[in-house]
Parts: structure tokens; sequence; C-alpha cells
């Protein structure tokens, strides 16, 4: 693994190309005002108790996803900000007063892991190269801004894996995938949680067999990842009993109660992932013959079916190819199930055809097993 504190010379250069090439629109005033505002949200961020909480880790989940989130700042996540955010990655925001004190310095590392993501968020193209480079080599650390426990905690290379997963950049998959062996603890974290929301299904086999049973992944994390890539929706019941504190998921009894410090979740996606291609195949025919049967019977679409097709969608990513099969044989009312698990990449109004064409293209990507 790379050095976390050098950021490379290619990038560097890209770093002075983005900024000669913005350089026109990139003024003091619009400088002044950027500053202003990535000061005023690196504070609120660091007002959180236990620190400053940019990943929104203990700030909620994101409901579409289900993962950590940031806050957003819109107002640095332009493509006229990216020369700002560039600046502040490399140089550290020029903030001139409070420079001894404990919280100023803590702030001006603080800014440069947030301009990070806010460069992430703009979406330019080219901040693909500079994240990726961030991920593997870090950024140039002052000695005025080496704290330990800020470093240890905050990882400028953990903010650019959880940038690339903002970015959704295809090509990030191989680069996630290799930081899943980080030295890093932060790194691993946030370049599962990238990887899950990539939505390349070729990541959950590396995600399944290198955090599965990495610790700083925690089986919590892992679940939220996992469910946010497969979009798999399990029942289970739980058992708090004087003396007993366990989980049974009830499609899976063979599992029997898991004591929750045997991490049952990661037990679970385990078992899961083993037995998956048999188990989708028998749950989708069950689900799939009660929603023919409710279809024939209520021929209008009704609550009633959408509560089945809403069962089908909770088998998950896995069970594509089976929809793919039923709509290929004239079953076109699942196509919104396909556009539900797909997040809309197929539209909810696709044609036959053009459902087709898509898996023809895509589904190299969208196949789990």
């Amino acid at each position: 693994m790379k050095s976390s504190g050098h950021i490379s010379a290619f990038t560097r250069t890209l770093f002075i190309t983005f900024i000669l090439f913005f350089g026109y629109c990139f003024s003091e005033e619009a400088s002044q005002s950027y500053s202003n505002i990535l000061k005023e949200a690196v504070q609120e961020a660091g007002r959180f108790r236990g620190g400053y909480q940019l990943l929104g880790t203990d700030m909620g989940m994101e409901s579409r996803a289900g993962l950590p989130i940031y806050r957003h700042v819109k107002e640095l996540e332009e493509i006229e900000a990216v020369p700002f955010l560039l600046n502040v990655i490399e140089n550290g925001p020029d903030w001139s007063t409070d420079k001894e004190s404990r919280r100023f310095i803590q702030d001006v590392y603080i800014a440069r892991c947030y301009a990070i993501l806010c460069l992430a968020s703009t979406e330019d193209p080219r901040a693909y190269s500079i994240l990726t480079d961030i991920v593997q080599n870090g950024i140039n650390v002052s000695d005025s801004e080496i704290n330990p426990t800020m470093t240890k905690k905050h990882d400028a290379r953990a903010y650019a894996a959880f940038g690339l997963g903002v970015f959704g950049d295809p090509n990030s998959r191989e680069v996630l995938v290799d930081e899943l062996e980080s030295e890093s603890s932060q790194v691993r974290v946030q370049s599962f949680l990238a990887l899950a929301r990539l939505r390349d299904m070729r990541a959950i086999k590396p995600m399944m067999e290198k955090t599965s049973s990495d610790p700083a992944v925690d089986q919590f994390t892992f679940d939220a990842g996992m469910r946010a890539i497969t979009q798999v929706s399990f029942a289970k019941e739980s058992f708090f009993n004087e003396g007993e504190n366990a989980v049974q998921f009830n499609d899976f009894p063979e599992l029997g109660k898991i004591q929750i410090d045997q991490e049952p979740l990661k037990k679970l996606w385990k078992h899961w992932y083993k037995i998956g291609p048999q188990w989708t195949k028998q749950q989708f025919k069950s689900k799939y013959d009660d929603w023919k049967e409710t279809k024939n019977k209520h021929p209008q679409k009704g609550s009633v079916l959408n509560q089945k097709e809403q069962k089908l969608s909770q088998l998950g990513v896995a069970a594509l190819p089976l929809l793919i099969e039923k709509i290929d044989a004239g079953d076109t009312e699942l196509i919104v199930v396909v556009s539900k698990l797909t997040h809309g990449d197929v539209e909810r109004t696709a044609t036959k055809q053009e459902v087709l064409l898509w898996w023809q293209n895509n589904k190299d990507t969208w196949t789990v097993f």
C-alpha cells in the first residue's frame, strides 16, 4: 500500500491543470464566498457530539440506498467551485484567524476532507483521477496539521473512497476492491460502502470474501452495504429474554437462533451467498406463482397485486434473470419490478424490447450469481 501522506506528482499536475483551465471563473470574490461557505459547513460538522461527522453515520441513513451520507453543501458542488476545491485539497483553506488554536488546525484538515467529498459531488468527469489518486496515495499533510487523533479518525483516503461511491464511475470498482485490503480500517470500510453504491454485482464476491471476517466492517455496516447492493430483504425475529439476546431469520430456519455476539447478520449473508442461486429460484417460483394467480383473479392492477410485486422485489437483484425470463415470455407487468430493482435504470414505462436490450447490454454488471 502506498504512503498516505504524499499526493503523487501526476495528481499535482492535474491540480495545476484544472486550476489553470478554470482560472477564468475563479475570481477572488468567488473564492472568498466559497471559503466562507466551507468554513461554516466545517464548523457545523464539528458541533456534533463526538466531533466531526462528515460522512453522516450518526445522522441517519439515506432512504434510497440505505447507506451513510454526508451533509451536502450545494454551493460547493457546482462545476464553478472545482478550482477552489482543488486548491483546498492541495493547500488547505485560506483561513487567517486563530491559526494557533487546536480547533483551527482540526478545521483546516477537515476542510480538506470536506473538499474531497464536494469534489466528488460536482460530477466533473476529471475529478475521477483526483479521487482515485487520493485513495491510493493520500494528501500532503503539513507539520502543523499532523494530529494523530485526527488523521487516525479522519483518513483523507477514506473520504476519497467514499467520494468514488458518490461519484459513481463504474471504473472505480477495481480500485475500491483493491482498497478492501488497505492497512487503514477507515479506507476498508468506506471502500466497502462505496462499492455498495456502485451497484455493480461483480463487486459482491470480493466484498463477501474480503470483509465478512473484517472486524472493522462490523456486522451492521456489512448488512447495510449488502442490502444496498443486492436489495434483498429478509424477515427476522428477535429474542431478548432474560439471558438471551439472539435473532432468527425466518427465511433460513436451518440457521436457528444466533446470539448477537456471534455476528448473526454476517452469518446470514454468508449463508445467503452460499445457497443463493437455488434459494432464489425456489423463492421466485413460489412468489411468482402467487403473483400470477392473483393477476388472473384480479386483472385490474390493485393493492393486492402491488403487494405480490413487492414480495418479488424483496428477492433483490438476484431475481433479475428470472424476471427477465418472465418478461420475455410476456409478463410485461413485471417491468415495474425490474425498474425498482435497478433504481430506474430501466424505466417503468419501458417496452419488452427495451428491457431485453437493456439486459443484453448490462447483464454482466447486474448478475449476482
